[in-house]
């Protein structure tokens, strides 16, 4: 038990409380609150898992043969000798082995048992092992830092984590939410392993199953997911719901930290992106800035690129008639399009404009250009829409509904439908699902490339 914040708080192991003590006192970042919003883990740290197990208690043990039995992953039963008397440079060394057979999942190091009939381990050999056990570790992690690789830690055993805080160089672990009853994850801070998620318990807590569900619970989600598809959303529901969002992209791009996004439409190889899309005509046109037409047309330009495109043409529209007609019309096209173009091709991107929007569009369907950046929702949804979308007034029946939604800029790919709930179709089968089909086709393609959004 750790005294904090006026009350006792049940720990459960001696790694975790040490952790804990420093965070109280020291004032380290990382608390333990039930009601904290915890970042993701980056998907990279999902695909690996170091288990360093310098406990001797066989519910541990029974833990880790029920998880390598259940899931891929590399053993090594270390000697006590060898990491007692072991050197730095024999560390180094076998961590160095370890890493070339570490394709994936789990490298689980685990002390090997002493036979019952030996001699009995003393408490300055125990704290030797275990130093040597986390010295091993840290020199994995560090070769695996060096490497690229961001694994996540499990460290059963109190005692482990006690020792691989000094080893490591660590400072704490910060602590960010229970996810399992018991199992606390954090992050480690500070040292080789700075950042790295982590995981600790009591060497005798839990039951055989217990780390099988628990690397099943880190290893899931994210790690498993290439791309996501959304469905048409209901803005005024939406927001009546009391989620404050223009849209799902609005969305995705706090969840994902990301500033500088756009839409993308396309149908086939007509492509159109946005500068803005769900705003007011009259906020739309205080939209049109250089910095934000130029971040477009970069996002354009990577997107294009990763469509296979090798030398994308980019056509940017004008925002008033006729682009302007020298200042007649409106003087955006001249001030503010118009320098973002030559520094997009100033930056080597293939792009020309401001141009005539009533005319462009034309030229894209031609295939003059590989994508069209549009000012506003209207002047880019229309020409698209036109292209997708077939009503026959004979039948009174959408007989197609083409087009996709690609979210440009994001970590991850997102893909859309390219149209809007349509409540007068809920429940009677008449939906088509043309546009939901195209979506899906293109998230597993991007996905598949190992591109993002």
């Amino acid at each position: 038990m750790v005294e904090g914040a006026g009350r006792l708080l049940p720990v459960g192991s001696a790694g975790l409380a040490t952790a804990l003590v420093k965070q109280l006192c020291v004032g380290v970042v990382g608390q333990l609150s039930t009601g904290a919003r915890v970042e993701p883990l980056p998907r990279r740290a999902l695909e690996r898992f170091l288990l360093v197990c310098g406990t001797a208690s066989g519910v541990t043990r029974r833990q880790v043969d029920a998880l390598l039995n259940r899931h891929r992953g590399v053993r090594r039963e270390l000697d006590p000798g060898w990491l007692i008397e072991g050197s730095a440079r024999d560390r180094r060394r076998c961590a160095a082995g370890l890493l070339d057979a570490w394709t994936g999942g789990i490298l689980a190091l685990t002390i090997r048992p002493l036979p019952p009939d030996g001699p009995a381990v003393t408490p300055e050999q125990a704290v030797a092992g275990l130093a040597g056990l986390a010295g091993l570790a840290s020199a994995v992690i560090q070769a695996a830092r060096v490497d690229g690789l961001f694994p996540g830690l499990l460290l059963p055993g109190g005692e482990t984590a006690d020792a691989f805080l000094p080893s490591s160089g660590g400072e704490a672990i910060g602590l960010e939410q229970e996810v399992l009853p018991g199992l606390m994850l954090g992050r480690w801070m500070g040292g080789v392993a700075d950042g790295l998620p982590v995981v600790t318990k009591a060497g005798a807590f839990g039951q055989e199953q217990t780390l099988v569900a628990l690397y099943e619970r880190l290893s899931s989600g994210a790690a498993k997911v290439d791309g996501t598809v959304t469905a048409p959303i209901n803005k005024a529901a939406l927001n009546a719901g009391g989620c404050h969002y223009a849209d799902h992209t609005e969305i995705y791009g706090e969840l994902t930290q990301t500033a500088d996004y756009s839409m993308m439409l396309a149908e086939g190889d007509f492509r159109v992106t946005h500068v803005s899309t769900h705003v007011s005509l009259r906020e739309a046109c205080d939209r049109v800035k250089t910095p934000r037409v130029l971040k477009v047309i970069k996002l354009t330009h990577d997107a294009l690129r990763r469509m296979d495109i090798a030398e994308p043409r980019i056509a940017v529209a004008g925002l008033n008639p006729h682009c302007g007609e020298g200042g007649l019309f409106g003087t955006e096209d001249d001030e503010e399009i118009a320098p973002a173009v030559i520094a997009a091709c100033d930056a080597g991107i293939r792009a020309e404009g401001p141009l005539p929007a009533d005319s462009l569009f034309s030229k894209l369907r031609g295939g003059h250009y590989d994508a069209v950046v549009a000012m506003y929702h209207d002047q880019g949804h229309i020409p698209t829409k036109l292209m997708g979308f077939h009503y026959d007034a004979g039948t009174g029946t959408w007989g197609q509904m083409a087009g996709i939604n690609l979210t440009q800029g994001l970590p991850i790919v997102r893909t859309s439908v390219d149209h809007g709930t349509a409540f007068d179709k809920a429940g009677e089968g008449i939906a088509n699902p043309q546009s939901m089909v195209e979506a899906i086709r293109l998230a597993a393609s991007l996905s598949r490339r190992g591109t993002r959004g």
